[in-house]
């Protein structure tokens, strides 16, 4: 039960985060919350596949999100794991796309979850 309040809350910050019915402040405060469960949600190392998702509504955002970029630039491209996880989240949506018309790989694009441990 716990969890699924968990995984509920994460998919409203990651709404009002992407969504164009947020103004900036909200977005600011929703990444910032949503970057400490990142931070912290699995054992004090970085939760992937939580952070996956919240790309993955980036990349599919039908919105300008500029200022959520921006602020995940500045606030966060200083940490490695956050500039690993990015790249590498990246790539798996970027294949996931190029992929799509064949079907394979729709269950990582919706996801994060590729049956690898986290590193």
């Amino acid at each position: 039960w716990l969890r699924q309040r968990f995984d509920e809350f994460v998919a409203a910050l990651v709404e009002l985060s992407v969504s164009p019915h947020s103004d900036e402040a909200i977005r600011e405060v929703a990444l910032d919350a949503f970057m400490d469960f990142v931070k912290l949600g699995k054992d004090g190392s970085f939760h992937s596949a939580i952070y996956h998702k919240f790309l993955h509504a980036v990349v599919h955002a039908t919105n300008s999100i500029d200022d959520v970029l921006e602020l995940l630039g500045s606030k966060y491209s200083k940490y490695a794991d956050v500039c690993f996880f990015t790249y590498t989240s990246l790539d798996k949506i970027a294949n996931s796309l190029g992929s799509q018309t064949t079907g394979s790989g729709k269950d990582v694009l919706q996801n994060g979850d590729d049956g690898a441990e986290d590193r």
